[in-house]
């Protein structure tokens, strides 16, 4: 179950969908209106070979070291939350954009 958020997300989505060796049903959760979102648009770059489906995407132009409060969210949600007038004046807070919702991303540890 995934919500891409870019069109370059999408593309690597699918063709991640594709190329598994073992089928199983995808579930894509994306709203009409992030179609037509100028914010959400992808660069030609982002669709090369050297880029890849990332399961989260992180605010560009946060600082980690600045960063006191994270917020998860997904969808047309994080342009509403980044796009707010107030939204410059939160320094400590990072938006983050979960685009896999399950099986939930996670960090694996080794054996």
């Amino acid at each position: 179950m995934a919500s891409p958020t870019t069109p370059a997300q999408y593309f690597h989505l699918l063709r991640r969908q594709a190329r598994i060796a073992k089928q199983r049903p995808l579930i894509v959760m994306t709203p009409k209106s992030l179609l037509r979102l100028p914010q959400a648009a992808s660069a030609i770059e982002d669709m090369g070979e050297g880029t890849a489906f990332q399961p989260v995407l992180a605010e560009p132009g946060v600082h980690d070291e600045q960063v006191t409060r994270l917020v998860l969210c997904t969808g047309k949600v994080y342009y509403d939350i980044v796009g707010h007038p107030e939204r410059a004046s939160h320094v400590g807070l990072a938006v983050a954009r979960v685009e896999l919702l399950y099986p939930f991303p996670k960090v694996r540890s080794s054996p």
